[in-house]
């Protein structure tokens, strides 16, 4: 994998897809998120927009960690340029205006780049001001004339009191106590002359990673902690759960999707395989070795692991506390038919194997979950 991005209300992971065709996009990072992406082998990481508040943020150990693994650290914009300005130190490498200011000490609180944003589905589109664009749209209106230094002063600090959420210029406008007249002009003026100094400087951030040839750095020392271990032993958990759920999806899919799969996830362990080693290997060897993280990766590349992911932990959701059930021969029947489109195979345990289930009955108890889920 070339890249891992982490972005979201400053660029939404579908703009960055699109400056950045070769890596795999994600939403903002939360705790944990960072250290299972090290897990992919990326050759760079680009943190720009995380998770806080409601979720723990991602943690400045584990991009140490990333950075020990030999893995170029890259951020800007918002969390990243918090971050990278933190870790600096360390190896991180930060981009962009605002990552400049914070290392200056011009810019000290997170609030300065803290915004409220959609979810997902409508690509966490932002729902207030980051007061760094204030800053930046009224430091353009002051040099062009638009604004005076006072009444720029005056929004600033209107701005600076309120709660991030809530924050915009309309709002900073309305209550600056600033001549409503005097701010006539700044209001027609801002409607095509925003700055988004963090978009830019997310932009800078990937094309900087997109083109450069990323030379081998420096790894710094990493002491492991008791708190360390404790967030690897959590997500390690959570990645074995989420990546055994996935694996369920996609067999019950039938044997020519899980085969497609399978065959990609053996081409990719024989090119990590070969990456590391100045030999040959062997792919029959390699193909019984698959792990899980390995065909959850192809997924990703192939762009659909979070509607696949999404779906395993929907389905976990509406069966919890279900006890476990094994499917009837009328509705192994009904899956095959109508789910899938196809005859009753002449032999389920040979079909079950062929799409990686370790039995007969494991095949049975996932159709009675696929069933049970659709039914609702």
């Amino acid at each position: 994998m070339s890249a891992v991005v982490f972005s979201g209300p400053t660029l939404s992971p579908r703009e960055a897809a699109r400056l950045f065709p070769e890596a795999q996009c994600l939403e903002p990072a939360s705790q944990g998120d960072v250290w299972r992406a090290c897990e992919r082998r990326p050759r760079v990481i680009c943190l720009i927009d995380g998770y806080f508040e409601h979720v723990p943020a991602v943690t400045h150990k584990e991009l140490l960690w990333a950075l020990h693994e030999g893995i170029v650290v890259m951020g800007a914009a918002s969390m990243g340029a918090l971050r990278a300005a933190e870790l600096a130190p360390f190896g991180m490498q930060g981009h962009g205006e605002i990552y400049r200011a914070f290392v200056r000490g011009e810019l000290e609180d997170d609030d300065e780049v803290a915004v409220a944003h959609a979810d997902r589905e409508h690509d966490f589109r932002p729902a207030s001001d980051a007061l760094v664009n204030l800053r930046a749209t009224l430091a353009r209106a002051l040099a062009e004339g638009i604004v005076s230094e006072p009444t720029r002063d005056a929004i600033v600090r209107v701005a600076q009191r309120m709660f991030y959420a809530e924050r915009t210029l309309q709002r900073a406008l309305q209550e600056c106590g600033v001549d409503p007249t005097l701010l006539a002009p700044l209001r027609s003026w801002a409607r095509s002359n925003w700055v988004d100094q963090k978009r830019a400087d997310a932009c800078e951030l990937l094309g900087h990673a997109r083109r450069s040839q990323l030379p081998a750095q420096e790894r710094p020392p990493f002491p492991h902690t008791d708190a360390w271990e404790q967030l690897v032993r959590e997500n390690a958990a959570r990645s074995s759960v989420d990546a055994q759920a996935i694996l369920e999806e996609l067999q019950l899919l039938g044997p020519d999707v899980f085969s497609e799969l399978l065959f990609a996830a053996t081409r990719r362990a024989l090119c990590d395989e070969l990456a590391h080693r100045s030999g040959g290997a062997n792919p029959v060897e390699l193909a019984h070795a698959l792990s899980l993280a390995q065909l959850t990766t192809v997924l990703a590349d192939l762009g659909d692991l979070e509607r696949v992911h999404g779906r395993a932990d929907r389905k976990r959701a509406a069966l919890a506390g279900r006890a476990a059930q094994s499917a009837s021969n009328e509705q192994v029947a009904l899956y095959f038919t109508q789910r899938l489109n196809r005859p009753l195979p002449a032999d389920l345990a040979d079909y079950a194997a062929g799409v990686g289930f370790g039995s007969e009955l494991a095949l049975r108890h996932a159709i009675a979950r696929e069933l049970a889920f659709l039914r609702g």
